[in-house]
């Protein structure tokens, strides 16, 4: 302040000042595919990620195993467990679940392929799924293997369960997932791309919020009237594979795993929603806006009022 005083007196001297410190205006990530995420362009994610990033949000992921030593979900795995005793030929063969992985929590900022929608959620993988050859997203589960698996996420305690999968109606299944949305788990399912009695099932389920791809035709069937269905991107989503790949996949799987993530976002802010709330906040911001929630007027604050005028009613 001195030296400032000393030379704006010198008459030799025409202007002096502080320096002053300017930014680039560059994409708010380091991660270079970010660009690349067509998916959440339109969700202005960095503007989301100031309010909410998933943080003390416990998401489980039932699936085929994750791989926790990908460069973008590097210490975003919190825990895993295996159910499957049917080995894939390559133990890092586990395409479907590090898929799922990436779109909910691929690690942002850290200079390497894309961003997670809720990169600060507490993510638990669940091995209760296998591949059917190797190299491929087809993999199959059975009644015990995910038995196991929905019994260990309520033990838990989760908050969130992601089921990208489908069957025919469970017995055993059913009552578990009914248990688990008694104790106030959101549960989020994929629904079937075809209507028979081979698949739909757990999104039919009471309770479950089903997902369906914004270019998936298939309308649920009569009996499905009563779901609680979302639609969500699901086409052409770039996404973390094993060994550090990436590549664009497609499917109601990654359109579940979007609204996993969009869930752990609005359960930050206000963890007293249940799962007609939150589809409804969601359905509002449906095809073709979907992230029109996120976008406009101050969501968070939205958000609480709709909240709170549901609950004194």
């Amino acid at each position: 302040d001195a030296i400032i005083k000393a030379l704006s007196e010198d008459d030799r001297v025409d202007n002096v000042q502080t320096m002053s410190t300017f930014k680039v205006m560059a994409n708010s990530y380091s991660d270079p595919y970010y660009r690349l995420q067509f998916n959440i362009q339109s969700m202005n994610l960095a503007e989301i990620h100031n309010h909410a990033t998933g943080k003390n949000v416990t998401i489980a992921i039932i699936d085929t195993g994750i791989d926790a030593t990908h460069p973008d979900l590097q210490g975003q795995i919190q825990q895993t467990k295996d159910f499957v005793t049917r080995k894939s030929p390559e133990s890092l063969n586990d395409l479907h679940g590090t898929a799922i992985a990436g779109v909910i929590a691929a690690k942002p900022n850290n200079g390497q392929g894309i961003v997670g929608i809720a990169p600060d959620s507490h993510v638990i993988g669940l091995k209760a799924c296998w591949e059917i050859k190797t190299g491929s997203f087809e993999a199959a589960c059975n009644s015990f293997t995910l038995a196991l698996a929905l019994n260990t996420a309520i033990q838990m305690k989760v908050d969130v369960l992601n089921l990208s999968l489908t069957g025919p109606h469970d017995p055993l299944l059913a009552r578990l997932i009914e248990k688990a949305v008694q104790k106030g788990m959101i549960i989020i399912a994929s629904q079937a791309d075809r209507n028979d009695s081979k698949s739909g099932f757990p999104a039919q389920q009471p309770g479950v919020i089903a997902v369906r791809s914004t270019h998936n035709t298939i309308m649920p069937s009569s009996h499905d009237s009563d779901a609680l269905t979302i639609s969500a991107p699901g086409q052409e989503i770039l996404t973390t594979l094993p060994k550090g790949t990436y590549d664009f996949v497609s499917g109601n799987s990654l359109a579940t795993a979007h609204v996993s993530g969009l869930t752990a976002l609005l359960l930050q802010i206000n963890r007293n929603l249940t799962h007609q709330e939150i589809s409804r906040l969601l359905e509002k911001a449906n095809e073709p806006t979907f992230y029109q929630l996120f976008n406009k007027n101050k969501l968070f604050s939205t958000i609480s009022v709709k909240t709170s005028r549901a609950h004194k009613q």
